[in-house]
């Protein structure tokens, strides 16, 4: 009899708990439907800002200030030139050692990044800087691919690659007419000019400023006498509107 009333017991508090517990999860299934925030958050407003973002990041991408490609050194050509740089078998080669030995400008095969084999037309002399243990070469520009600055320190067996953000001319066809690189004497400070002409319009010139040897790049304002000064560098005139 005693048992009896125990097992009694124990079947009375297992339905109770099952009874409360369903209780429960209908009560707070009931204040979750009913629940209205008090400052919601518009579900436009996370589109508009990803639609946001997604426009500024299509139209430019800041990159990393630089990184590296591995270069093959210096090698010997069959060729007769006291030229800086030479275009031989579909690859730039500069030379940085002055003595008849030639580096060959790597491909940057990092994704957004232009290449150098895609620009070999568009390369002159002005694109070529080369000294004594120090060469770079500017070039890009085209379509969605900004600026490049591909550097040496070591006569090719290793390349540094820097881009000016912000620079791409968004145009397939044409990028920049003619693009201008220097540096001072102990190659700390950079100089570096961009020049494009547009149809119906005149010409523009960017000019733009290194002084960490070509890591970085600051754009320089037509107001600021430096910028006369680094299109000065390269011979190039500054046109000024008569004042009315």
């Amino acid at each position: 009899m005693k048992l009896l009333r125990i097992l009694f017991i124990i079947v009375g508090s297992i339905i109770l708990g099952v009874g409360s517990f369903r209780v429960s999860e209908a009560m707070v299934e009931n204040l979750n439907t009913s629940y209205v925030p008090e400052r919601p958050l518009p579900l436009n407003t996370v589109e508009e800002q990803d639609e946001s973002f997604n426009a500024d990041a299509s139209q430019d991408v800041d990159k990393l200030i630089s990184h590296s490609v591995k270069g093959s050194g210096t090698t010997s050509l069959p060729v007769d030139t006291d030229e800086s740089y030479i275009i031989y078998e579909d690859a730039l080669y500069l030379n940085t050692s002055g003595e008849g030995e030639w580096a060959k400008v790597p491909d940057d095969d990092m994704l957004g990044y232009a290449r150098i084999s895609d620009y070999l037309e568009t390369i002159s002399e002005s694109n070529i800087f080369v000294s004594k243990g120090y060469s770079a070469v500017v070039y890009g520009g085209r379509g969605s691919e900004n600026i490049s600055i591909m550097k040496t320190y070591d006569e090719g067996i290793s390349w540094s690659v820097g881009t000016i953000s912000k620079t791409a001319t968004r145009d397939l066809e044409k990028g920049y007419d003619d693009l201008f690189i220097d540096f001072s004497e102990d190659q700390g400070t950079g100089y570096l000019a961009a020049v494009r002409s547009r149809s119906g319009t005149e010409g523009e010139a960017l000019a733009f400023r290194s002084v960490n040897s070509g890591v970085t790049w600051d754009p320089v304002s037509e107001i600021d006498e430096l910028y006369v000064e680094i299109l000065s560098r390269f011979e190039l005139q500054v046109e000024k509107q008569d004042e009315e």
